[in-house]
């Protein structure tokens, strides 16, 4: 029997495809959640050791400590000590190895003969890298942000693939035409939520609304600009009004407000951008070398050499690191092992319901359900890791993502 019957018999059902669908974007937009806690368990070590060498030394010194805390480096890490550091690369490694696993973990109940192909080997050194960079992207610019922007980036580069070079071309190619430019405005405003909640372009336009709402017909931008009260989504979380940089006080209220996640530097924010927009072209291409295998070797028949392709290339990956930076980071392998391998599963357990739920339920339906992984890491960044704390940069965010959303919809069904 072909190595794929048994999976695709459980999902002869379109409910069934359809769930499998609900739970990849579940599990996808999941499974940089073990980094952030490892990252985040390192961080409160690390300021627990700050603050008892604090102590000590005033005890010694016999003074009031007054000092600032030890410097921090994005994503966390402490400048004296970077013993217990869990680096993205070196995570990514623990990764490829969950993924390898678990790759033949699915493949064992329906084996009846495995055959090992190099596209399928070179789609899993196209998920080493993207992995990779996502790692280094959370570590700098937060979960929300970073799925946000590679969901946008993957799916473009997707649709390059498809239609310019598999020859694939969209029915509707207005249609197309449209989604497309709807993820890239999506992947910008995911990009950039925070210079956009603050400009004066959406101050107005929020000041707009608030006062047809209050039931006071047109606003004409020649009026003043009136308080606002608390609660309203103009006003910042430090209670300052939004209104201010508008009446021409000099005052720049926000400028402790324009910052992003956890307060990056512009060339650390920008780098997390670069990664996150790295890993929209690895993950987009990933299935590119699968295309030119024959139809019985495809699905989830390529996750033994898509497992195999993982291992070869994380330990090059964490080599090459080495001799770029001249040191090897620390391997951690108790703090971050078991998070790496859980980290590879919740994401091949993503594939294989992908796996399962596009020939169940079709490309048009499964696609945009499965970009619902913007919206779960969303959730995670906003709402559980607080990476956006500011209400207005949350709205622009959530946006920006819906935005995204009717991009992929449009671009799936234009296909």
């Amino acid at each position: 029997e072909d190595l794929q019957c048994g999976i695709m018999l459980s999902a002869a059902s379109p409910g069934a495809g359809l769930i499998c669908a609900i739970l990849s974007a579940v599990f996808n937009g999941s499974f940089t959640v073990p980094f952030k806690v490892a990252a985040a368990s390192n961080s409160r070590a690390s300021a627990a050791t700050t603050s008892s060498h604090d102590a000590d030394a005033s005890t010694t010194t016999g003074s009031t400590n007054t000092s600032s805390p030890s410097v921090v480096h994005e994503g966390g890490h402490d400048d004296e000590d970077n013993t217990n550091e869990v680096h993205p690369i070196v995570f990514t490694l623990y990764v490829s190895l969950g993924v390898f696993l678990s790759s033949f973990m699915f493949i064992v109940p329906f084996l009846s003969g495995m055959s090992i192909n190099l596209p399928s080997i070179m789609a899993g050194f196209l998920f080493v890298l993207g992995v990779s960079a996502s790692f280094l992207a959370v570590d700098l610019i937060g979960m929300a942000l970073s799925q946000g922007i590679w969901a946008g980036s993957a799916s473009v580069v997707s649709y390059i693939w498809g239609t310019f070079i598999f020859g694939e071309h969209p029915t509707r190619p207005l249609g197309s035409i449209t989604g497309l430019v709807l993820l890239v405005l999506g992947v910008v405003g995911i990009a950039f939520c925070s210079d956009i909640a603050h400009s004066e372009f959406f101050t107005r336009m929020l000041y707009k609304w608030r006062h047809r709402r209050l039931g006071r017909g047109r606003w004409s931008d020649r009026e003043e600009l009136e308080p606002l009260t608390d609660g309203d989504i103009l006003e910042d979380d430090n209670g300052s009004n939004a209104s201010n940089s508008l009446r021409g006080d000099g005052s720049d209220r926000h400028s402790a407000e324009r910052t992003h996640i956890s307060s990056p530097s512009t060339s650390a924010y920008a780098s997390g951008v670069f990664w996150a927009c790295s890993v929209g072209l690895f993950g987009g291409s990933i299935l590119a070398p699968t295309h030119y295998l024959k139809p019985d070797k495809q699905g989830i028949a390529v996750l033994p050499s898509f497992g195999i392709g993982c291992i070869i290339l994380a330990p090059l990956v964490l080599i090459l690191n080495n001799c770029w930076t001249r040191q090897m980071p620390p391997f951690n392998a108790r703090k971050a092992l078991i998070p790496g391998l859980l980290s590879g599963l919740l994401w091949n357990v993503s594939n294989l319901l992908s796996l399962i739920a596009i020939p169940s339920i079709g490309y048009g339906v499964a696609y945009p359900l499965l970009q619902g992984a913007v919206l779960v890491s969303g959730l995670w960044g906003v709402v559980v890791f607080k990476e956006i704390t500011n209400r207005r940069t949350i709205a622009v965010f959530w946006i920006a993502g819906g935005i995204l959303l009717l991009g992929a919809a449009l671009l799936a069904a234009a296909q």
